[in-house]
Parts: C-alpha cells; structure tokens; sequence
C-alpha cells in the first residue's frame, strides 16, 4: 500500500473503470463524457483508496495522507465519504463503489475488478511494479488529459523506447506545465529532469524541460530571466542533437529572440515551426501570445480552438478562446468558454480574474461582485487589497457614478506602478469611464518610463511573476473596453514606439479593429 501525504498537484492522471481521473485538476471524467470537478480532499481520499487496490484502508492512513496527520473527528471523514459515494453513484456509476468495513475503515471496489489482489494493468508485466494504480500505462488519448498532445506530441517522440517510470515522470511534468504558474513549472521541471536521467536517448524530456525553462524566462526577471534562458536553451540543443525533428526544442530556440519591437522577426522564426508542427501546444501557445500582441484576433481564435479541441486540459487554451471570443463581440462563445473553464479550475488566478473582468465589462457586475465577496472560493495567495482594487472598480462600472468612479481611479493610480498588470487594468478602466487622459498618462509611463515608475512585477508580488521592461504587452489594446482609446490620435505614437506600425506596415498583417492611424 501507498505511504505518504497526498499531493494533488504532483500526482499523476489515473483510471478507474470509466473514469479518468485528473488530480492536479481535481477532475473526474467518465468515457461518455460526463465530467466533475471535486473538492481537493475527496479527490484525495479517492486516491487514497484507489490506491490500495480493493485493500481495506484504516481511517488512520486517511488522516495521514488526505488530512496531512492531523487530528480529525469521524465526522469530517464521514463527509468526505458521503461525498465520495455520491460521486460513485453519479459521475463515477458503473466503475467503482465504496465499502465500509466496521471499526476498521473502507474499500474502494472497481467494478468488474477483483478485490482480492491488485487489478489487472494494461502495462506488461514487467512495468506493473512501478504504476501506482491499475490500467494506468496506457493514457495516450485520454479525454480529459489529452496526452498525446500535451506538451507537444511528446509521446510521439520515442515513447515505446522509455520505461515505465520515465513516462511517469514525463506525465507528472505535463500535468503540471499545463498550469503554467512558477510553482507549477518548477515542478515539471525537476519532472523533466527525472525523464532524462531516466531514459538519457530520449529526446522528448529534454525537448519538453527546454519548453518549461522557456515559459519560466518569461515570468523571471533579472539574473535568474538569463540563467533560465540558457537552462531553456542548452536543454533544446541536447533535445536536437537527439532528435532533429524535437518540436519543442525548435519552439523553445525560435522563440527566446526578443518579441517586443521585433514582432516581425519574432513571426519568422515562429512560422516554420508551427508549419512543421501544427497541433503543437508549445509552439502554438508562443504564437499565441504573438498574436494577441500584435491585434491578429481572428487569427489567434482559430489556432487557439484547433489546439483546444485535442487539448482541453490547459487552462491558458480555455482563457485564449474565450478572450479573443469576447474582443471579436461573440459574447455568448466567450461566456462558454470561460465558464467551462471556470468549472474546472474555479481558483485558478488567470481563469478567476478573467471571469470577474469580463462579467464586470459586459453589464454584468453584480455576478462579478458575488465571486470578490466569495471570499472562501477566491485564489489563494493575493493580498485583501487585490481583491478591493477588482470591487471598486466593478462598483463605478456598475454605477457609474462620480463617486464610484473617483474612487476607483484614486485605487489604480496608487496602484499602478506597482506592477505591470495593475497598470494596464488602469488604462482598460480609466479608457472605460470615458477618462481617456488618465489612461495616456499610465501608458506613458508603462511604454516610456515619463511620470512614474512602473516596476516589473507582473502583478501582486506573491505571485512571484515578472514582466520585463523589454517584453511590455500590448495586447491589452484589442479589449472592447479599449473602443474609443484605440481610435485616438494620441495612441500613434505609441504604436510606432512599441513597433506595432513598423509590423503592420512590413507584414501588411493589419489589427482586426479601427485604430488611430487608419491600418486596421
């Protein structure tokens, strides 16, 4: 039997009958389709259980490994499992079904497994010692995973050539590179490294530990932003003497050349990749990211839903789709879109901002007032002030009123040389309200360093993320709530500053709205 705590965001996807079970998600997928998003302690108690392969569990191992050891009455446990057997009754009917064995504790029985051994895996026989669940060697396709694509068709690349636990150390990384947060890329990273030492010919740990560098240069800054990029790049060289062919390796080198005020270079060494692998997450999401700076809406749509459809499992891919849907006007597909994402990852920071942001910009405030006021349901890890700052301004967006509105400009202008993300919600606020001046003064600074400082931060510093003074987004410029500071002459030189007019006129790739200057 299993020993140890239970950690949902290090423990890799598992079968269970139908189901398909997605821990870093707290996601459980039936083959039909049917799925559920669950509470962090019933997923754990679920493995738990799984885990002990139709074995009793006493309730002193639940408490250990799903309550971190702690004291904890029958009832809290006793919930837990009332909710669990809800789950086997509803989602998970047909594949398992809880048993409680009098003062000793309860057993997980798969249906049409037996229960008096470990079930029978699909791996061969001589990988069966290192999988932790039954049937968990073969998880190319799953549904709710979509492995085989994630993070970039690694399995494609010498999969039949890595052992077991290679693979399993390649799971635990895509599960949790797909998150995309510094933790979570730190933890693919050791995953990746683990990968590579464990099968050292295979070219697909290295190619993906290049990606996942790749992505945490990007949220560094500093020193530490040149050590991860030459950590991205030794790793996509040794991908390459590997495996020429290694689209993760090619994605990582063509995209660590600047992309601010070299968006056409940046497009040209991003093009042969995608070319060559087009349903590639990795190169598809750094596209991705090109276009939304450059106002190619249409075009990131259509890349972001073909990569969505076969990867539904990235949170960034959900917030891509429903972004560009509600900058296009298609509201009631942005709304999808967000909401399925929000029942999957509801305190996800990016996927809970962006649901708040867009209910609060569409007349909608009152819903986006009940998830600040949520206070139980919120993200973890921000300061109360964050959450103020999000109130205030879905307040005067309700009201309208002077006093709401001054108010809120009185919080982002306090706020916004904080960080980079505080200072473009000033400008897509200040530009809503109709008080385009205080949105240019706050684009002067954030683009031209005049007035004050905007320091690096990406948003609150416990969120330990980084945006550059080289890598300024412009992205923000294509949101609705941008209509009228979009088409005013003051924003041309900014265009031509950040180098958007030189890749417009070059590219003759042209936004997908009306700006000041006529191009779009």
């Amino acid at each position: 039997m299993q020993s140890g705590q239970i950690d949902l965001g290090l423990a890799p996807p598992a079968r269970l009958g139908r189901l398909t079970l997605t821990p870093a998600l707290r996601l459980i997928r039936r083959d039909d389709g049917v799925e559920e998003v669950v509470e962090p302690r019933v997923m754990q108690v679920l493995l738990a259980l799984a885990e002990a392969r139709g074995q009793i569990v006493r309730r002193e191992d639940l408490t250990l490994r799903c309550w971190e050891g702690r004291v904890v009455g029958e009832d809290a446990i006793n919930r837990v499992l009332s909710r669990l057997r809800r789950v086997a009754e509803g989602t998970g009917q047909g594949s398992f079904r809880i048993e409680t064995i009098t003062r000793i504790g309860y057993r997980l029985i798969e249906e049409g497994a037996h229960t008096d051994g470990p079930a029978e895996s699909a791996a061969q026989p001589s990988e069966r010692a290192a999988l932790p669940f039954p049937r968990r060697a073969v998880l190319a396709g799953m549904g709710a995973g979509g492995l085989a694509l994630a993070g970039a068709g690694w399995w494609r690349y010498g999969r039949s050539d890595m052992p077991a636990p290679a693979r399993e150390a390649m799971e635990r990384g895509i599960e949790a590179l797909r998150l995309m947060t510094p933790d979570h890329l730190a933890v693919a990273v050791a995953a990746f490294r683990q990968a590579a030492q464990l099968a050292p010919k295979a070219a697909a740990p290295w190619g993906c530990l290049a990606l996942a560098w790749r992505w945490l240069d990007g949220l560094s800054h500093g020193q530490e932003a040149s050590l991860d990029a030459q950590r991205a790049r030794d790793a996509a060289q040794t991908a390459l003497r590997l495996d020429p062919d290694n689209g993760d390796a090619q994605a990582t080198l063509a995209t660590l050349v600047p992309k601010y005020r070299n968006w056409l270079a940046y497009e040209r060494a991003c093009q042969p990749v995608l070319m060559r692998h087009p349903g590639e997450v990795g190169i598809g999401i750094l596209t991705i990211d090109l276009l939304s700076n450059v106002g190619r809406i249409r075009d990131l749509s259509g890349l972001a839903r073909g990569l969505l459809a076969s990867n539904p499992a990235w949170p960034w891919l959900h917030t891509a789709v429903a972004l560009s849907s509600w900058c296009l006007g298609r509201l009631d597909e942005a709304d999808g879109a967000i909401e399925r994402a929000f029942q999957q990852w509801p305190r996800h920071t990016t996927v809970w901002f962006q649901r708040q942001m867009m209910l609060a910009y569409s007349g909608r405030g009152a819903a986006a007032l009940a998830m600040i006021e949520d206070e139980d349901h919120r993200p973890v890890g921000l300061p109360d002030w964050d959450f103020d700052l999000a109130a205030a301004e879905t307040r005067a967006l309700m009201s309208r009123s002077r006093a709401d509105i001054d108010k809120a400009s009185s919080l982002f202008r306090e706020r916004a040389g904080q960080a980079v993300g505080i200072a473009t919600g000033a400008v897509r606020f200040f530009a809503a309200v109709g008080r385009l001046d205080e949105a240019f003064k706050v684009l002067e600074a954030l683009y031209f360093d005049r007035g004050f400082d905007v320091k690096d931060q990406a948003y609150t510093k416990e969120q330990g993320t980084y945006i550059q003074r080289w890598d300024r987004p412009t992205w923000l410029f294509w949101l609705p709530p941008m209509a009228a500071l979009r088409v005013d002459p003051r924003l041309i030189p900014i265009f031509q500053t950040t180098g958007l007019s030189d890749y417009w006129q070059k590219s003759a790739k042209h936004p997908d709205f009306a700006i000041a200057g006529g191009v779009g």
